[in-house]
């Protein structure tokens, strides 16, 4: 049986663990070498779905919290769709006698 603390450590690292990886650039070093997003992937696949066999009233609020946590980080970053979306409006409305330059992405 799965208990709340072991799904809220590993979704805890793989926070931290994503945050290194896809936000800050390369991260831990995952074994084997270079299959880092594939790794993450599965973990993260493994880590929510172990989620799923704690009580709902659990469950629910936790992948809430580790789902909106990386949304949030994402999109902080700079590097989210809604951020890259908004700089190619801008880039396509922006007259062809001035230059726009997207924004850089926020490193914290």
């Amino acid at each position: 049986m799965t208990h709340r603390s072991d799904v809220v450590t590993r979704l805890a690292d793989l926070t931290a663990r994503l945050w290194e990886h896809v936000i800050a650039g390369p991260g831990i070093a995952p074994d084997p070498p270079g299959d880092a997003d594939t790794i993450l992937s599965i973990d993260t696949y493994h880590a929510v779905w172990d989620s799923y066999s704690l009580p709902p009233r659990q469950g629910i609020p936790i992948r809430r919290a580790f789902i909106g946590t990386l949304a949030s980080s994402v999109e902080l970053s700079g590097i989210g769709p809604c951020g890259r979306l908004i700089d190619g409006i801008v880039t396509a409305l922006t007259p062809h006698d001035r230059d726009h330059i997207p924004s850089p992405p926020r490193l914290s």
